[in-house]
């Protein structure tokens, strides 16, 4: 999508539990010491999530430089480096954020 769309910037992060939410009532029991959105700006992950943070740090990454236009080599890297955590960074048992019918 980003290829096709070729936006001017873009802002990637991994989701925050905010207090009194159905999101924060589903995983609030699994927050450590980072409570808070505030309290972490580097793409940690304060659940358990489907990968762990340096796979979204990686496709971060990737994104970022894809939109500010970087050499075909450098997004080759990047995006190799994405693939290779996608395989080898999925949690065991993320929490399921939605149940289905």
């Amino acid at each position: 999508m980003v290829r096709e769309t070729r936006p001017d910037e873009i802002g990637v992060s991994v989701s925050y539990l905010l207090p009194g939410t159905q999101f924060f009532n589903l995983v609030g029991a699994q927050l450590g010491p980072k409570k808070n959105w505030e309290d972490s700006d580097d793409l940690a992950m304060m659940f358990q999530g489907a990968y762990k943070s340096d796979f979204y740090r990686a496709l971060r990454d990737a994104l970022h430089a894809q939109v500010d236009g970087a050499r075909d080599v450098e997004l080759s890297a990047l995006w190799g480096r994405v693939e290779a955590l996608e395989k080898t960074s999925a949690t065991a048992n993320p929490t399921p954020l939605w149940t289905c019918c």
